[in-house]
């Protein structure tokens, strides 16, 4: 039978591995936000320092948000790398960055200010919270 090695343990057979990778420190950085009701808008959220591993993210709102308006989950010029536009009529919460096309598991190549955007529909008046889950050091 065949073995493929994971990059991780290649890395650690020559001694290169980095610490976000295996053994690293695993940070939320948490927010809170007013919500903007208007269609359009944008929320920011945190931020991610560089080499950050991500891991995932929860996001919630303390009043539902309607059948139409959507939320994407993001940074500026990519608005949807951790949270595609979907929409939020629920207060539950809603995971982030889950799987690999919502970025689960990439390093950021430089700090990222993590922002909130709607389109479709204006937002409802509440507070959005949540937070984003990485590995450092």
């Amino acid at each position: 039978m065949a073995n493929n090695n994971s990059t991780q343990i290649t890395n650690m057979a020559a001694y290169r591995d980095t610490s976000n990778a295996t053994g690293g420190r695993v940070r939320k950085a948490y927010f809170s936000c007013t919500v903007p009701t208007g269609s359009g808008d944008t929320m920011t959220l945190t931020k991610l320092p560089k080499g950050a591993r991500v891991l995932g993210g929860r996001l919630q709102f303390t009043v539902a948000q309607g059948a139409t308006a959507t939320v994407a989950v993001g940074v500026s010029g990519t608005t949807g790398k951790y949270f595609v536009a979907a929409t939020q009529n629920v207060t539950t919460y809603t995971e982030m960055a889950k799987n690999a096309t919502e970025n689960y598991g990439s390093e950021t190549s430089a700090e990222e200010t993590i922002i909130a955007t709607n389109a479709a529909a204006a937002w409802t008046a509440a507070t959005c919270y949540g937070h984003m889950e990485y590995m450092t050091d």
